[in-house]
């Protein structure tokens, strides 16, 4: 889950919206959820800022841009402008924390550029391991520690959904610990 300001160009004051994925297998429908109200939100991405949102039944066209650590997104003639309020990582116990260090996911839908590792290498704590692109901006991706790379499930050109697991990472080699 993570938090948004929506903030329209006539509104005073941001709305906080509170976003989820529902877990389905289609991972592009999200919860959202804004004063005590809850809406499914589909969301399809047609190309470079473009694409269509689903709520309600209804199905809206949009047009996104980053500009200053925010997205503007024009529906139906008005522009919206999010913002994300928590941008603190939510740490996990247990198993949890365990499987999101192994894996490198896609943080948003978009296109992998880059792959700058193989199967089998090692790497170092905050290495650049993949870089991809969406809405015009792009991520470099690494693990928070040292390890060697177990899969890759990306290619250079594939186009990835939110959460896609584009690598599989193990902390050690041969038993002997890489953490830095």
């Amino acid at each position: 889950m993570f938090r948004i300001a929506l903030q329209t160009q006539d509104a005073r004051d941001p709305v906080e919206v509170s976003v989820e994925r529902t877990g389905a297998a289609d991972n592009n429908i999200h919860h959202a959820h804004v004063n005590g109200r809850h809406a499914e939100v589909e969301v399809h991405q047609l190309g470079d800022g473009e694409g269509w949102l689903r709520i309600g039944g209804k199905v809206l066209p949009y047009i996104a841009s980053e500009c200053n650590d925010a997205l503007h997104v024009w529906i139906k003639g008005r522009i919206y402008t999010i913002s994300v309020v928590d941008r603190k990582p939510r740490r996990a116990t247990g198993e949890a924390t365990d499987a999101a260090r192994s894996t490198i996911n896609a943080p948003m839908p978009g296109t992998v550029l880059q792959v700058k590792v193989e199967v089998d290498d090692t790497f170092e704590a905050h290495q650049p391991l993949i870089v991809m692109e969406s809405m015009k901006m792009e991520m470099t991706l690494s693990a928070p520690h040292a390890g060697v790379v177990k899969s890759i499930n990306c290619k250079e050109g594939q186009l990835v959904e939110m959460n896609a697991i584009l690598a599989r990472l193990d902390k050690k080699r041969n038993g002997e610990s890489l953490d830095s």
